[in-house]
């Protein structure tokens, strides 16, 4: 008969590879022969307890745990985690993440209002589904000199072409 797997064994993780001095790596050792663990799970457990334990602050300047911060900012989708760090966490934007982000807010076509851009006002149910098609036009916007908007010939070429002319019908005159 085989041998079940227990639902933690099933759980996908994601590989990380660090290097330590032998000193730490013998440490973890005897941490996880105390704490009867696997070394990984002794590695999970200390970021949980570093999550549990650090703070920091979101763009109103309320103190959270960083593990509090990351139920608010985690979602398994690339474009909902990156508009939700911006919009709570924008001082932990990397050089890159900002200059994408700046393409994005200056796209008008991507905004419910485009005077007030945030999560809420984001068009997710129309850009979502384009997302991997417009994250490289994106990315290339983003690595120009000067950070623009992304042109109604980009947002069709994404796909968001009915968007565009959603757009356009908006637009008072």
């Amino acid at each position: 008969m085989p041998k079940r797997k227990s639902a933690t064994s099933r759980r996908r993780g994601e590989p990380l590879s660090v290097r330590i001095d032998p000193k730490t790596r013998y440490g973890l050792e005897l941490l996880s022969r105390l704490q009867r663990r696997s070394v990984t799970g002794v590695v999970e457990w200390a970021i949980a307890e570093a999550l549990r334990n650090s703070t920091i602050a979101d763009s109103g300047g309320r103190e959270l745990t960083v593990e509090a911060a990351l139920s608010g900012a985690w979602s398994v989708n690339e474009l909902e985690r990156l508009i939700a760090l911006w919009e709570s966490y924008a001082h932990l934007l990397t050089f890159d993440e900002e200059r994408l982000v700046a393409v994005l807010v200056k796209t008008p076509a991507l905004w419910h209002d485009a005077n007030r851009r945030g999560y809420r006002q984001f068009r997710w149910s129309e850009v979502q589904p384009a997302w991997e098609a417009l994250r490289p036009i994106a990315t290339a916007a983003a690595e120009r000199a000067t950070i623009v908007g992304l042109t109604d010939d980009e947002l069709t070429q994404a796909g968001l072409g009915p968007l565009v002319v959603r757009f356009a019908d908006e637009i008072p005159f």
